[in-house]
C-alpha cells in the first residue's frame, strides 16, 4: 500500500508541472438569442490569437477566470447563429463583462428564424461539439418541445442507446449493448441508488425531465467522473429558477389500444420565481399520474419428433392488465453566491405504484391443461437531497456536493394460484398441426372441463429491497497560461458509503394432495377458528368443491366471467376474478388443518437469498486539460478509487428443506484500482473535430454475486447448489474511442465514433451446469458434499471469465435543420443515427460422454462416463447487433410535428454449446409521432402517439445446425395515445 500512495503522488507532481504562471484579470459574459433572449448553451468563446477560451453553461454564462492583462478581441461563435467579435481589456485584478445577442444565420440574404425543433437541435449539436470529451445531449429546448413519455424514451433516441421496456415504456438502457450495470447513472454529478432488489440499475422512467436542463450521454468518461462506467455515463443536469416568474401546468389524457382505456391520466406542475432582487430563485414540481400498461403474450414449445425434426408440444397465452400510479415532488433553491457562484438545494421524491395481474393457460398436445393467476403489488420509492455549491474563490473554482439517495421497493403481494385440468378427455392435436404450427388450430382441439380443473399449489411471497448513499465530493480547479498555452488543473475526491438489503420470504401450499379442508385459520391470538368465508365475499359455508374429490377446491369458485383473445386470435378462457384471488390469500395465508398443519408453509430457498451489505468507496483524482490556440486540446489524468466492502448472508450446510435452518456468515472485500486517462480534440478545418480517448473503467459486480452465501436443495430426484463468490474481482476494461465530427450551418452535425473495450474479468454464470466429477466441482470451489450422486447435482455460480470480453462497433450520427432547402421544406428538422455493435466472450462449456475402458477384474472393456471443462466462445446474451433511429421533425408558425423510427435487429439470447438450441430475440421496429401547436403565448396542445402501426415483438428457437426456426414467443403492448394541454402563465 505504501509503494502505491508512492506512486499515486508521483502521478499527482507530475500534472501539476504545467502551472507555471497564472493569468490577473477576469473575463465573463451571456450568451442569448437575440430574438428569444434564451441562453445558449454550448456557445464557444475564444480571445483571438490566443488559447484562452471558454464554453457557455446551462445558464448561457461563460468565465475566463486567469487572463493575462491587455487588450484582446472576444469571438463568439455557435452553430447555426452569424458570428459576432467584440473588443475588449483585461486590466489586472478586475472583472470586464461582455455579452452577446447573436442573431440566426443568414441565407440568399434572409434572415432565417431559428424554429422551435431546430432550437433544441442546435444547443445539442453546440453542447456535443463544445464538450471535451465524446458526448451525445438531449437540450433542454429539445426536451421541452415535443417531451417523451419518460426520460429513457428520449435517451433511447441517441445514438448507441438501446431500451429496455416494461409494459410497453423504457424503463432502463442499453449502451453499446451492454447494461445498466455497465453504467453511470447520476444527477448533477451525484449517482442514483438502484432500484432493483439485485442489480445496479435504475428505473429511468421514475426521473421527472420537466425538471432538467440537459441530458448528457458521455461515451468517454474523463478522470474527473466516477471509474464505474465501462459503458459510459448518463448525467441529467437540473436547471435553476428563471429570472422571470413562471408558471407552467401539463396536463395528460391517454388511451391504451390494447385495453381500449381511456381512463388515464398525467398532471405535471411547475412554479420558477427569483426573490430578493434575483439572489434566490425556488422552483417547485409535481406531478400525478395513472398508466395503462397492459400487455400480452402467447408462448410455444417444441419436442423433436424425429431427428432434426421439431414439432409443437405446447401453445400458451398470456394477459396482464397493469396500472401504473406514479406521484412526485422536487424542490430546488438556488443561491446567487457573492463570488458570481451558486448554491443549490435540491429535495426530490418520487413513488411508482404498480399494481397487476397476470392469467395463462396452455393448449397442449396431449396433456393436462394448466392454469395460472399471479397477481403483484409494488411501490418503489426514490429520494434525493443534495446541497451543491459552485463557487470562485479567489483564482480557483471548487464544485462541491453533499447528499443523500434513497430507493426502496416493497413486494407485499405476490400470489400465484396453479390449476390443472385432468378428466381424461383433454385434445389430441393432429400432428398436421404441430408440424404447420398452426396455434389457432390448437384451440378448436381444446375441451376445457372447468369442473375437473382443481388448484394444483399456490405460493405467496412478499419482497422489500432498501438501498442508500451518502455521497460527498469537491473538485477543484484553475485555469492557467504558459508559453502561449492554456490550460486548466483539476483535482478533488469523493467518498461515498452505501447500504443495501434484500428481504424476502416465500410460502406454498400443495392442495393437491388433498389433505388440507382449508376451513380453519389461527387467530392474531393464536387460536385456531373458522375461515369467515363471508366476510371475504365467499359462501358463507364454504366452497362446494371442498368436500369433492378427496377436499380438492376447484376452478369454478374462483372463475371471472370474461373471456379474452390474445393478438385478438387466440382465445384465453378460465380466467382467475383477480378480487376472488386476492380475497382468498387475505383469509387464507395463516390457514391450518384441524391437525395443525400449515396451509402455507414456508419455502427457505426465498430467505436463503436475503442479504445486507455496505460499500465503501472512496477515490481521489487529478487532470490536466491542455489549450494550444483553437487547433489542440490535449487532456490527461489519472483516477484512484478504492473499495471497502462488508457483507452479511445466510449459509446452510444442510440440505434445503421447507423448515431449514441458515445461519448467518460474513466476508469483506477490498480492492484498489488506478484509472488512467488521456483525451485529445484536434480541429484542423473550421469544419472538423478529430476525437481520440483512451481510458480505463471498471464494473462492480451485483449486490447478490459477491455473498458468503451457499445452500442446496433436492428437487424431486435432482440436487440443486447454489453459491455467490467471495472471490469475485471487479471487472475491469480498457476503453479506446475515435470520433470525428463535421459540422455547419447546412450539414448539421455529421459524427462519426468507432469503440473498442477490452474487459477483464467480466463476472458470467455456471446456470444449472451438471457436473459429474468430483474434480470439477473442486475446481469451481464448491464445496464436496458427501452421499450426493454426482449424476444428479446441478449448480449455480458467479465467476470471473479467464479470457478477456471484447466489445467493438461503430457509431453514425447526422442532425441537421434543412432550412437551405427552398419554401417550405426549408422547416424540416432531420436526425438520424445506426449503431453497429459486436461482441465476443467466453462461456463455460461442459461435454459429457462415455469411452470404453478395460476392467481387470471383470477382463473385458466396459463404458465410463466423462465430463470435460472448458470455454467457447459467445457473444454476450442479449446485446444487438446493430440498431438505428430516424426522426424527421416539420416546423411551421406555431406547429411542429415529429415522425420517429427505430429499428432493432434480432440478437442472440442464450447459445447451446453445440448449436442445436440457440434463443433470439427477433428483430423490432416502431413508428411514434408527435404533434404540438401552439394556439397563444399561453396555451400550448399536443398529441403523441406510441407504437402507431401496433408492432409486436418476439422470440424464436433456432438450430442452427440443420437450419430450422420456431417461434418461441410473442408480445404486445398496443398503440398508446396521449392528448396533452400545457397552460403557462
Amino acid at each position: 500500500m505504501k509503494q502505491f500512495t508512492t506512486v499515486k503522488y508521483g502521478i499527482v507532481f507530475l500534472l501539476l508541472i504545467p502551472v507555471l504562471s497564472l493569468g490577473a484579470g477576469k473575463l465573463k459574459g451571456k450568451i442569448e438569442d437575440a430574438q428569444s433572449k434564451d441562453p445558449l448553451i454550448g456557445a464557444n468563446v475564444l480571445l483571438v490569437g490566443t488559447s484562452v477560451g471558454a464554453v457557455s453553461d446551462i445558464y448561457g454564462n461563460y468565465l475566463l477566470p486567469a487572463v493575462a492583462p491587455g487588450k484582446y478581441t472576444v469571438r463568439c461563435s455557435y452553430l447555426g447563429y452569424v458570428l459576432k467579435t467584440a473588443p475588449v481589456t483585461i486590466t489586472d485584478g478586475a472583472t470586464s463583462e461582455v455579452n452577446f445577442a447573436l442573431t440566426a444565420d443568414v441565407l440568399e440574404g434572409q434572415e432565417v428564424v431559428i424554429s422551435a425543433q431546430a432550437f433544441g437541435q442546435a444547443a445539442a449539436i453546440n453542447q456535443q461539439l463544445s464538450s471535451n470529451t465524446i458526448v451525445n445531449v438531449i437540450s433542454e429546448q429539445k426536451i421541452k418541445e415535443l417531451p417523451d413519455a419518460n426520460a429513457a424514451e428520449a435517451i433511447g433516441r441517441l445514438p448507441g442507446v438501446s431500451v429496455v421496456r416494461s409494459g410497453g415504456e423504457a424503463s432502463q438502457i442499453m449502451l453499446r449493448g451492454l447494461g445498466e450495470n455497465m453504467m453511470t447513472i447520476t444527477v448533477d454529478g451525484v449517482k442514483l441508488s438502484p432500484t432493483d432488489a439485485n442489480s445496479r440499475g435504475v428505473d429511468l422512467s421514475a426521473i421527472a425531465q420537466s425538471s432538467l436542463s440537459g441530458i448528457e450521454v458521455s461515451k468517454a468518461v474523463t478522470s474527473d467522473m466516477d471509474g464505474e462506467a465501462i459503458a459510459g455515463r448518463v448525467n441529467f443536469v437540473t436547471k435553476i429558477a428563471p429570472e422571470q416568474r413562471e408558471i407552467q401546468l401539463n396536463l395528460y389524457g391517454m388511451y391504451n389500444g390494447l385495453d381500449k382505456n381511456t381512463s388515464q391520466y398525467n398532471l405535471i406542475g411547475r412554479y420558477g420565481d427569483r426573490f430578493f432582487d434575483g439572489v434566490m430563485g425556488v422552483q417547485l414540481f409535481g406531478n400525478i399520474e395513472k398508466r395503462d400498461r397492459s400487455s400480452e403474450e402467447y408462448d410455444v414449445s417444441y419436442y423433436e419428433y424425429q431427428k432434426f425434426q421439431y414439432y409443437v408440444s405446447s401453445f400458451g397465452v398470456r394477459y396482464t392488465p397493469e396500472t401504473r400510479q406514479r406521484e412526485g415532488g422536487k424542490v430546488l433553491l438556488d443561491f446567487k453566491t457573492p463570488d458570481e457562484g451558486i448554491l443549490k438545494i435540491n429535495g426530490e421524491l418520487n413513488r411508482t405504484k404498480r399494481n397487476s395481474h397476470t392469467i395463462f393457460r396452455n393448449y397442449p398436445y396431449s396433456r393436462e391443461v394448466n392454469y395460472s393467476f399471479n397477481g403483484q403489488d409494488l411501490t418503489t420509492d426514490i429520494r434525493n437531497v443534495a446541497l451543491q455549491g459552485e463557487n470562485h474563490l479567489f483564482d480557483w473554482n471548487v464544485n462541491w456536493n453533499l447528499s443523500y439517495t434513497e430507493s426502496k421497493n416493497d413486494n407485499p403481494y405476490n400470489f400465484t394460484m396453479n390449476y390443472g385440468e385432468d378428466d381424461g378427455m383433454n385434445g389430441i392435436v393432429p400432428v398436421d398441426y404441430q408440424r404447420s404450427a398452426n396455434f389457432l388450430g390448437f384451440i378448436s382441439f381444446a375441451r376445457n372441463n372447468f369442473q375437473k380443473t382443481s388448484f394444483n399449489t399456490a405460493q405467496a411471497e412478499t419482497n422489500s429491497s432498501l438501498d442508500f448513499e451518502k455521497t460527498a465530493f469537491a473538485d477543484i480547479k484553475r485555469e492557467y497560461n504558459a508559453f502561449n498555452l492554456n490550460g486548466e488543473i483539476k483535482f478533488g475526491g469523493k467518498y461515498r458509503s452505501k447500504y443495501h438489503r434484500r428481504f424476502g420470504q416465500k410460502f406454498q401450499a400443495l392442495y393437491y394432495l388433498g389433505n388440507n379442508d382449508c376451513s380453519l385459520v389461527r387467530a392474531a391470538d393464536g387460536s385456531i377458528v373458522n375461515k369467515d368465508f363471508a366476510a371475504y365475499g365467499f359462501p358463507a359455508n364454504g366452497f362446494a368443491g371442498m368436500a369433492m374429490d378427496g377436499g380438492l377446491i376447484l376452478l369454478p369458485n374462483f372463475l371471472s366471467t370474461k373471456t379474452y383473445s390474445v393478438f385478438d386470435k387466440y382465445l384465453l378462457n378460465g380466467i382467475t376474478d383477480p378480487n376472488r384471488a386476492r380475497a382468498w390469500y387475505e383469509m387464507s395465508k395463516n390457514g391450518v388443518s384441524a391437525s395443525g398443519t400449515l396451509e402455507f408453509e414456508p419455502d427457505a430457498s426465498s430467505s436463503g437469498s436475503n442479504y445486507n451489505l455496505i460499500e465503501n468507496v472512496s477515490s481521489e483524482y487529478i487532470m490536466n486539460t491542455l489549450r494550444y490556440d483553437d487547433l489542440l486540446t490535449l487532456i490527461t489524468g489519472v483516477r484512484f478509487e478504492q473499495d471497502a466492502n462488508n457483507y452479511n448472508a445466510l449459509y446452510s450446510k444442510s440440505a434445503v428443506t421447507a423448515y431449514a435452518a441458515f445461519h448467518d456468515t460474513t466476508a469483506e472485500h477490498t480492492e484498489t484500482i488506478v484509472l488512467p486517462n488521456i483525451q485529445a480534440i484536434y480541429k484542423p478545418t473550421n469544419f472538423m473535430n478529430i476525437r481520440a480517448a483512451v481510458y480505463r473503467g471498471i464494473n462492480r459486480p451485483d449486490f447478490n454475486l459477491r455473498l458468503p452465501t451457499f445452500f442446496y436443495g433436492k428437487v424431486g430426484d435432482s440436487y440443486n447448489i447454489v453459491s455467490a463468490n467471495t472471490k469475485l474481482k471487479n471487472a475491469d476494461a480498457w476503453n479506446y474511442e475515435a470520433n470525428v465530427q463535421f459540422y455547419g450551418n447546412g450539414v448539421g452535425l455529421l459524427s462519426l465514433s468507432a469503440f473498442y473495450k477490452k474487459i477483464n474479468n467480466l463476472v458470467t454464470n455456471l446456470n444449472g451446469v451438471r457436473f459429474t466429477d468430483t474434480n470439477a466441482v473442486k475446481s469451481y470451489d464448491f464445496p464436496v458434499i458427501p452421499n450426493l450422486p454426482l449424476s444428479n447435482l446441478f449448480f449455480w455460480k458467479p465467476y470471473n471469465c479467464p479470457e478477456p470480453t471484447k466489445v467493438w462497433g461503430f457509431e453514425l450520427e447526422h442532425q441537421a435543420n434543412l432550412r437551405f432547402l427552398p419554401g417550405y421544406l426549408s422547416n424540416i428538422v432531420l436526425g438520424y443515427n445506426i449503431t453497429l455493435s459486436k461482441t465476443e466472450t467466453f462461456v463455460t462449456d461442459v461435454t459429457y460422454g462415455t469411452v470404453s475402458v478395460f476392467d481387470p477384474q471383470l477382463g473385458f472393456p466396459v463404458d465410463s462416463s466423462y465430463m470435460t471443462i472448458g470455454f467457447r466462445k459467445s457473444r454476450i446474451p442479449s446485446t444487438p447487433e446493430w440498431f438505428g433511429n430516424l426522426s424527421l421533425g416539420y416546423d411551421i408558425g406555431g406547429f411542429s410535428a415529429r415522425m420517429s423510427y427505430f429499428y432493432q435487429k434480432r440478437y442472440l439470447n442464450t447459445a447451446s454449446s453445440d448449436g442445436y438450441t440457440n434463443y433470439y430475440q427477433k428483430s423490432f421496429s416502431r413508428f411514434d409521432l408527435s404533434l404540438k401547436q401552439e394556439l397563444t403565448s399561453m396555451l400550448t396542445v399536443g398529441l403523441n402517439v406510441n407504437n402507431i402501426t401496433n408492432l409486436s415483438e418476439g422470440a424464436i428457437q433456432a438450430n442452427s445446425v440443420y437450419v430450422w426456426e420456431g417461434e418461441t414467443s410473442g408480445y404486445r403492448y398496443g398503440t398508446a395515445a396521449e392528448l396533452w394541454l400545457q397552460v403557462t402563465l
